[in-house]
């Protein structure tokens, strides 16, 4: 059964549609569900699937739609249908498109569908509901991308039957060498793994760094086999990128990168902090910063 994924809410962007995409997915083409033989033509729409660096952060991606058609077309409903990855059903959107319009509708997606051995094949569609008909089109999505909802997701998933990883619950303020930072945990709690599991590295934002409480060893953590958890002591503190175009532009600020070996060579993984740590961290940079 085809799988999908609801629209949260939707963003007109102007211009032409963004182009030098390939990979899964069509030109746009539409198989169409319409009426009796006084219905309006089927809508000509064009697609593109995106994911921006803001996207990452909230677990989106971006349907950009042409309307390359001569008329307006109100999308009432849309969702996004791809084997790879699990979904929802569609949400109502109730969006006008003018003629020669690029509209981007923020759709959330699931985890990756990780059956096989490898990445689907079929392709990325959007099917779309109008007030007057039924339309699929097949989405232009990069290889690249499609690289990253599946083949990384894959990866992530198996590392997490392996080991959970998460941040503790408790953060206390505190200095090192005079600057501010925030003092936590990083936690690993052993699932399916039965070796031991290394943290080789830890990496921050561009305005948060991530490091080990000094004095730090290589690895910075190791956690026995024999061991059900471990913990390691981490600090977070500022990149002192205090101008404000990095204060204001900053996409990523707390997604953080762990690197881990179960054996096998290294994997990363993607963590952020609960909200409540998350403004610890900002008192962090505005004290930095001079700010406070």
């Amino acid at each position: 059964m085809r799988r999908r994924l609801c629209v949260l809410a939707g963003l007109v962007v102007g211009g032409a549609l963004l182009a030098g995409c390939a990979g899964s997915g069509g030109s746009g083409s539409a198989t169409y569900s319409g009426g009796d033989k006084t219905a309006p033509p089927a809508p000509n729409l064009v697609g593109t699937l995106q994911q921006y660096r803001e996207d990452e952060v909230t677990h989106s991606l971006k349907v950009e739609l042409r309307n390359a058609g001569a008329t307006t077309v109100r999308v009432s409903s849309l969702a996004v249908a791809w084997s790879g990855l699990a979904g929802t059903d569609p949400a109502q959107v109730d969006y006008d498109i003018p003629p020669g319009a690029t509209v981007a509708l923020k759709v959330p997606y699931g985890d990756a569908v990780c059956t096989g051995s490898t990445r689907p094949t079929d392709p990325v569609e959007a099917e779309i509901v109008t007030p007057d008909s039924q339309l699929t089109i097949g989405l232009a999505a990069s290889d690249v991308l499609l690289e990253k909802l599946w083949d990384q997701d894959c990866a992530r998933q198996r590392l997490l039957d392996a080991v959970d990883v998460a941040f503790g619950d408790s953060w206390a303020p505190t200095t090192v060498d005079g600057a501010p930072v925030l003092r936590g945990t990083l936690v690993l709690t052993r699932g399916s793994s039965t070796g031991p599991i290394d943290v080789v590295d830890l990496d921050g934002s561009v305005l948060l760094t991530l490091d080990a409480t000094p004095p730090a060893g290589t690895p910075l953590l190791t956690m026995p086999a024999s061991a059900a958890t471990a913990s390691l002591s981490i600090d977070v503190g500022s990149t002192l990128r205090c101008d404000g175009h990095s204060l204001g532009e900053s996409k990523k600020t707390y997604v953080f990168d762990v690197g881990l070996d179960l054996g096998d060579g290294r994997v990363d993984l993607t963590l952020q902090p609960p909200d409540d740590a998350k403004k610890q961290m900002y008192d962090v940079l505005t004290k930095a910063c001079g700010l406070a």
